[in-house]
C-alpha cells in the first residue's frame, strides 16, 4: 500500500489514474482542438470546476440564474 500511496501515476485506483480516462480526456481535447480536457464523476463536479475556473480568472462577477439545482445554489451562496 505504501508504494500505491506514493506513486499515484500507477493505474490501481481509479480516482488517481485511469487509462480509459486519460484517453477519453485526450480525445475530447482534440476533437475540441483543446489543449487539454478533465472527465469528472459528477455534474455537480462539473459545475464546481466550471464555477471556479471562473471565480479565479477574476475578469467580473460569476453571474447565475436563480432556478439552478439546490448543490449549485448553495455552492454559490457559501464557496463564491
Amino acid at each position: 500500500m505504501a508504494r500505491a500511496v506514493s506513486d499515484r501515476h500507477t493505474d490501481i485506483y481509479t480516482r488517481w489514474s485511469n487509462p480509459t480516462i486519460t484517453a477519453v480526456e485526450k480525445e475530447i481535447a482534440r476533437l475540441e482542438r483543446g489543449e487539454w480536457a478533465v472527465c469528472v464523476g459528477s455534474g455537480m463536479a462539473a459545475i464546481h470546476l466550471a464555477l471556479m475556473g471562473a471565480w479565479q480568472c477574476n475578469q467580473g462577477p460569476v453571474l447565475v440564474q436563480a432556478e439552478v439545482y439546490g448543490g449549485t445554489h448553495e455552492l454559490v451562496e457559501t464557496q463564491l
